[in-house]
């Protein structure tokens, strides 16, 4: 990937700026003590990034519309407003968590 050498440039420069104990931390995250990057290293690596995973995202998002719109056309262009619809309430759009243990960052939850 042509972005590899920037993006390691960056953790570079930044790994020069921060001691090694101001990079990670431990906090605590659903009742569990987790050695992770500290806030304001996490903080200053995204500003490093200066919106590089925002931009890939859009350029992907845009990428995959783009093959479905090629694949509708090449199709012949179908007429789509009566497709067959799937309610999102059926048993294979839904996982039962209840009970199980949540990992993960808990702004994603």
């Amino acid at each position: 990937n042509r972005l590899v050498d920037a993006v390691l440039s960056i953790e570079a420069r930044l790994n020069r700026q921060f001691k090694a104990s101001q990079k990670k931390s431990f906090i605590e995250r659903n009742n569990q003590l987790v050695w992770t990057y500290s806030d304001s290293y996490a903080r200053a690596y995204h500003e490093a990034m200066n919106g590089m995973v925002e931009r890939r995202m859009q350029k992907t998002i845009l990428r995959v519309a783009s093959y479905w719109y090629s694949a509708w056309l090449e199709s012949g262009q179908p007429d789509l407003t009566n497709i067959e619809k799937i309610k999102s309430s059926d048993k294979q759009d839904h996982i039962d968590i209840t009970g199980k243990k949540r990992i993960g960052r808990e702004e994603w939850m």
